[in-house]
């Protein structure tokens, strides 16, 4: 049951409708005022506030929790931060993405990266504001499909979209060499020629790979 003493502290009329209920949600679930304090500022909106109680109730700590609670990130980036702590991210593995110029979709790739064993080079290698998100992704599978650094340096850069990328990276995991991928790893060159070229390349290797 909700203090009586504790209402009449929090609802005051600065607060929305919706926020208030972010406020009271935390009562409810039995967090000190002294938590609630963290949020209860309008500052904060109601799904920043709902992120704020769902990492508090997650123990997190002073560290963690001032890496959460700025009232500049919006609350889908709030929620990658919070992801991460509740995966088991460090807190050095997570400030590397959270930051102000990593959107959510980009820190999520960055999450995911650590989430799936990357190591913090391999993810400080795709981890900057230049690369969208969908170029992040392709640069992650291809460290976490088993490419390695001079391999994914050949389309690691963000003059190629996110589907040449893609041409690219299949080309290098299905056994092109680098020299044969560089015959189509161009900007200039459309996804849907580099696919062409690719299965070209692709089918003379395979049959190489039969006459032997």
């Amino acid at each position: 049951r909700i203090n009586p003493e504790h209402i009449k502290l929090f609802a005051r009329p600065e607060f929305n409708a919706l926020q208030l209920q972010a406020i009271f949600s935390g009562l409810a679930s039995r967090l000190t005022p002294e938590q609630i304090q963290i949020y209860a500022n309008p500052v904060f909106n109601d799904k920043q506030m709902d992120e704020i109680v769902i990492g508090l109730k997650l123990n997190l700590t002073q560290e963690q929790l001032e890496l959460l609670v700025k009232p500049e990130l919006k609350w889908t980036q709030m929620q990658e931060i919070r992801l991460g702590f509740a995966e088991g991210l460090s807190l050095d593995q997570v400030k590397l993405y959270a930051k102000f110029e990593f959107n959510a979709d980009q820190m999520r790739e960055i999450r995911l990266g650590f989430k799936n064993g990357l190591t913090k080079e391999q993810v400080e290698f795709y981890a900057k504001p230049e690369y969208d998100w969908t170029q992040m992704e392709q640069i992650r599978l291809g460290f976490e499909n088993g490419l390695d650094f001079k391999q994914i340096s050949l389309y690691a850069k963000p003059e190629f979209n996110y589907h040449q990328m893609l041409e690219i990276r299949l080309g290098l995991e299905n056994g092109l060499d680098l020299e044969q991928v560089r015959q189509y790893a161009n900007p200039e060159t459309p996804s849907w020629i580099m696919r062409q070229k690719r299965f070209k390349l692709e089918n003379e290797l395979k049959a190489k790979a039969i006459e032997l």
